[in-house]
């Protein structure tokens, strides 16, 4: 990469540079920051939670064409390894354990394990177990020379990202840069960027399930994919119901209840007072006993030791 021209990394020009792609409207504006810098990314990187919209996965169809006129290269998709319970996606994850996303509960479990795990062990390797593998070789290269990668993340520069943004400056393998902060890009600027560049906006990238959505973005949903929509209160109906019950937390937007969701934060109770009848399936009998709640998404059902710079190539 153009380091120099980046101006973002002149202490560390021989480490691979590796852009963490989210396919919403703050990544898809870094990429055309870096390219009106001349500055070219070493690795693409999208971690595929499979339970993204799709439409942010139809952006990829979209933002490769770009990529390869600009000579960046192409996305890498990755998905978390899958461990000895099987579960290909956090959907099945939640599902499987009866639960609901971590966020649903005030922790951020589902990005850190589907999201970033699933790029770490892209990039890092895993010493052992059931998805052991060598990682990225011009990672390994890097640490193995006493080097730090860099990550770029995008975070911009407005008031929102700036209150949830992670300022991480660097870890045991990696060195972190957020360039849309640097270069005092807001989310309005990221959007102007895009359009100048000749590409759609992108959607919000998360989950159709997600704690985090908005009213609107669950209007959105129901019209538009209902079948989802659907899945969603039946993870959500299959929490509150099954072996560990929900108690504090009553539905996908835990203590944080939305206009007409009767109080209760769940989906469920928004889709009856919007007159959503159809798309509500239908509730399943309770069990006579229950375990306690597990939060699924802090737990590790991989069974790999991540980050080993010592793995063979």
């Amino acid at each position: 990469m153009a380091h120099g021209q980046l101006g973002l990394f002149p202490s560390n020009t021989a480490a691979p540079v590796i852009f963490n792609l989210g396919l919403g409207v703050d990544s898809v504006a870094m990429l055309i920051g870096l390219w009106r810098r001349a500055a070219r990314p070493d690795l693409v990187i999208f971690a595929n939670t499979g339970g993204e919209k799709p439409e942010t996965i139809a952006y990829l169809d979209v933002i490769s064409p770009w990529l390869d006129a600009v000579g960046f290269p192409r996305v890498h998709v990755v998905t978390r390894p899958v461990g000895r319970a099987g579960y290909t996606s956090l959907e099945e994850n939640c599902l499987a354990n009866e639960t609901l996303p971590s966020l649903a509960f005030g922790k951020k479990g589902c990005s850190l394990k589907w999201k970033a795990e699933a790029m770490d062990h892209f990039l890092l390797g895993a010493s052992r177990g059931p998805n052991q593998c060598a990682g990225w070789p011009p990672v390994i290269e890097a640490i193995r020379n006493g080097l730090k990668p860099t990550k770029l993340i995008g975070y911009d520069a407005g008031p929102r990202d700036s209150r949830r943004a992670v300022n991480r400056i660097e870890d045991e393998h990696f060195v972190y840069r957020y360039p849309l902060r640097e270069w005092g890009w807001d989310r309005d600027r990221c959007k102007q960027e895009i359009a100048s560049a000749g590409l759609p906006i992108p959607m919000k990238s998360a989950c159709f399930f997600c704690p985090a959505s908005q009213e609107h973005e669950l209007q959105w949903l129901a019209q538009t994919h209902p079948d989802l929509f659907t899945r969603s209160i039946a993870m959500e109906d299959r929490a509150r119901d099954g072996r560990h019950g929900l108690n504090a937390v009553k539905g996908l937007w835990g203590r944080k209840a939305r206009t007409g969701a009767a109080g209760d934060g769940s989906w469920r109770s928004w889709a009856e007072a919007h007159g959503l009848h159809d798309l509500i399936p239908p509730k399943r009998a309770r069990p006579s006993t229950r375990s306690p709640l597990r939060i699924v998404d802090d737990s590790d059902d991989c069974g790999d030791t991540i980050g080993a710079p010592s793995c063979p190539l």
